[in-house]
């Protein structure tokens, strides 16, 4: 596993896990870490600037869509993202998507009442109707739509700032097809992969679990002892 360091007024670690999103998980598990939020994401290449690891490569994310059979959305944030709720559900979610043929990680009753239960509740769960899903999100709105200031919460209008400093104008967001989710007749989640600044830091909602080149990043604050081990450290870049 790979390690950037990003000196700031609290140094933050920066582990990478590569593979299938469950050894991902398991990786990053192993370390005492979690995959890296939306927020924290915009947080980290804000500070890392555009050449460093988490601005120049993709990364899936801890919140998640899962769609429902009339086509609607519901973007789970970490605590309430199916694929990472319980210890198995990544492993029996990655392991429909590396099926042959493909199968979706459909979702019982009780955890799409659960999602729905969180989407009264701000920051748990976001529910969309489908007519209200942008195709692309300008970043000058970041701060106001929906969908990005859910991700990035208090970090939206300056990640926004951020990304038109490096040209990118409005981020591509992308979906499971409406019909394809009317089709399976019950509620399935995929997960979500943030593309990289080159990529325009597209969003991509409709992610397979299963990726030759996924990547999966956490983030953990040093601790005081490490910090101390690590002063003058240059910055990974």
């Amino acid at each position: 596993m790979e390690k950037y360091i990003i000196l700031r007024g609290e140094a933050l670690e920066v582990h990478e896990a590569n593979g299938a999103f469950d050894k991902c998980v398991d990786e990053l598990k192993a370390e005492g870490l979690e995959v890296i939020t939306a927020r924290q994401l915009a947080e980290v290449r804000m500070f890392g600037k555009a050449k460093h690891a988490v601005s120049s490569n993709e990364t899936w994310l801890a919140e998640n869509f899962n769609y429902l059979p009339n086509g609607d959305i519901l973007v789970a944030s970490k605590g309430f993202n199916p694929l990472l709720q319980y210890p198995s559900a990544a492993k029996m979610a990655t392991a429909c998507h590396v099926a042959n043929p493909f199968r979706e990680y459909f979702l019982n009753d009780d955890v799409v009442e659960s999602l729905l239960e969180g989407s009264n509740h701000k920051g748990r769960v976001l529910k969309l109707k489908r007519k209200d899903v942008p195709e692309k999100i300008r970043t000058d709105e970041f701060g106001k739509r929906k969908i990005t200031a859910f991700l990035f919460g208090d970090k939206a209008e300056d990640y926004g700032r951020f990304l038109r400093e490096y040209g990118i104008e409005s981020v591509p967001l992308y979906v499971v097809d409406k019909a394809y989710a009317q089709k399976q007749g019950q509620a399935f989640s995929r997960a979500l992969w943030a593309s990289s600044l080159y990529g325009n830091s597209a969003l991509y909602g409709d992610s397979s679990l299963f990726n030759y080149y996924g990547r999966a990043f956490g983030v953990s604050e040093r601790s005081e002892q490490r910090r101390a081990e690590h002063d003058g450290a240059p910055v990974g870049r």
